[in-house]
């Protein structure tokens, strides 16, 4: 009689219990040859964030090029660090571990789970350190957690309820001395003025530069995506 191996699951809390072997896969080539970072992502939790978006994608494939480490990083992601905020599915910052970043992705309570697998998946790759840790937005929640060099909030903005809560964490995490990446889809008009309403939330706070298209890798890129750099005034 042969055992049956019972199938593992994600257990993602108010957002469902998920089985492994339901998840998908994104295939991340590297700058090795034929050496892949495995991203797993689901559509069927309930929440948004456990899929990779193009703007995330987007984002992480700017940070690997010529324009972004001559206007933003001359000495490369080697050795900075970076915290990811609405992680999701961490590409941004598995990523970027994988470029030898020392990383915390995080997001709420039930998508730590996915974040985690993710970063077990691809661990032996990383040249820096990777960690999966819950972070809810707001006044008091950073407490432990250092400032980074890198602050990444890709596809943060999509609810007005939040707002306040993102411009707290983005202000308690950053310095003068931060650069902060963010990435949006402006697939509505209703995501448009949430964005702009966003970004009249920082301007007291912060210096924001819209990248131009042309400085965007076009694998992920779509008309509307956006991604933008902040920094402290």
């Amino acid at each position: 009689m042969t055992a049956h191996t019972p199938t593992a699951v994600l257990d993602m809390g108010t957002y469902g219990k998920i089985r492994v072997d339901n998840l998908y896969e994104m295939y991340v080539p590297t700058d090795a040859k034929d050496v892949y970072l495995t991203i797993y992502q689901t559509k069927t939790a309930q929440t948004l964030g456990s899929w990779v978006y193009d703007a995330a994608a987007c984002l992480s494939d700017f940070m690997l090029t010529e324009s972004f480490r001559k206007k933003f990083c001359p000495e490369g992601l080697h050795g900075k660090s970076l915290i990811e905020l609405g992680a999701g599915t961490g590409i941004v910052g598995l990523i970027s571990a994988y470029h030898g970043c020392d990383v915390i992705i995080t997001d709420l309570k039930p998508l730590v789970p996915l974040m985690q697998f993710n970063i077990d998946k691809n661990l032996e790759l990383f040249k820096g350190k990777a960690e999966a840790k819950e972070l809810q937005w707001g006044e008091d929640c950073v407490q432990n957690f250092a400032v980074p060099d890198i602050l990444v909030l890709a596809n943060c903005v999509y609810n007005e309820n939040v707002l306040e809560e993102l411009l707290q964490t983005t202000l308690a995490l950053s310095t003068n001395e931060t650069l902060i990446l963010a990435c949006y889809e402006e697939r509505t008009r209703g995501i448009r003025n949430l964005i702009c309403r966003w970004h009249e939330m920082v301007s007291p706070h912060f210096q924001v530069t819209v990248i131009p298209n042309q400085d965007l890798p076009q694998e992920h890129m779509q008309e509307y995506v956006k991604v933008v750099a902040m920094k402290r005034i």
